[in-house]
């Protein structure tokens, strides 16, 4: 085994009577090297940063969401949730009512996407561990609501958590109001003490805010609606095996989405990305080892000799 590597070091780094051969070899050898690091490294630091990414947007989206084809609502009664409760795989079921709203304090105003949810919700997704305070992520306690709202919002509004004397005034569309003498006839209001503020992403934390289902539905007028069921899944089963069967338990009616359908267009983008990377270094490798098979291809004809030599010898 040692004969070989002998022999490829002395031909590797022996002078050659043309000295252009030393040159084109040296600069393959380290065309290879960097280019498979380069290679390592960039596909590295891209599985690193998807795994970033999704954990971040894993905190705010569930492992599997059902919504509505048509309407922006539909009835979640206990028979529809006890028939998604008994799929296999399902482990926590939180119920999600969504709308538009404004929230102003002390004169200072900021449009937001209000979200009521329920207690299971901080189950089906990583809230809790993007509270600014540390703490769990609350909506509601003893029957009082709270109000938690993103970064961003509550920059715009300079907010104070738990401060009595600084509530939130939320102001959500009556529904099916007509025309109306005065603007707030067409509002619905609650005044909300804050009681945390959430850190994931810009487009998370300018744009959402959380409270109490019960308030929304109350300020809405509904009974059990909801905008979707947001479900966890219990470890190490698969999301597509799980949505095949709820959707064909759910029927036509409703759509069954994973994680990566909630986010397709990212999950879409990251992958061609990482395959345009993935074929541009490529690329710069068959260039590279087109050169180092030249260089070896040129060793071997200026060493035809001793090539000769060893094989009289009984090489191989």
């Amino acid at each position: 085994m040692r004969l070989p590597l002998l022999f490829a070091r002395r031909y590797l780094f022996s002078r050659k009577s043309t000295n252009a051969i030393n040159i084109i070899g040296a600069v393959s050898m380290t065309g290879m090297t960097v280019s498979a690091a380069a290679f390592i490294l960039i596909l590295s630091v891209f599985n690193g940063f998807e795994g970033l990414v999704l954990q971040m947007y894993g905190a705010f989206y569930p492992d599997m969401r059902i919504e509505a084809v048509e309407g922006k609502v539909f009835h979640a009664n206990d028979s529809l949730l006890q028939r998604v409760q008994a799929v296999p795989g399902v482990r926590t079921v939180s119920q999600v009512l969504e709308d538009n709203a404004l929230l102003v304090l002390d004169g200072r105003q900021q449009p937001a996407t209000v979200r009521g949810v329920d207690e299971f919700y901080r189950h089906v997704t990583g809230m809790d561990t993007s509270m600014a305070s540390g703490d769990s992520f609350v909506v509601e306690q003893r029957g009082t609501p709270f109000i938690v709202l993103g970064s961003g919002i509550d920059h715009a509004l300079e907010a104070r958590s738990m401060d009595p004397l600084g509530k939130v005034t939320m102001f959500v569309p009556r529904r099916g109001a007509g025309r109306s003498v005065s603007p707030a006839g067409e509002f619905r209001r609650a005044d909300l003490m804050v009681a945390d503020v959430f850190i994931i992403q810009d487009d998370f934390d300018q744009q959402y805010a959380f409270v109490p289902i019960s308030l929304m539905r109350d300020l809405m007028r509904y009974d059990n609606e909801v905008s979707s069921l947001e479900l966890a899944l219990e470890p190490g089963r698969s999301s597509k095996g799980v949505r095949q069967e709820l959707q064909r338990i759910l029927g036509p009616e409703y759509r069954v989405l994973t994680r990566y359908q909630q986010n397709a267009f990212l999950y879409r983008i990251m992958a061609i990305e990482r395959l345009a990377v993935y074929l541009i270094l490529t690329f710069v490798l068959v260039i590279v080892a087109f050169n180092m098979v030249g260089s070896l291809s040129m060793v071997v004809i200026e060493k035809r000799k001793d090539i000769g030599i060893l094989r009289a010898m009984g090489a191989t």
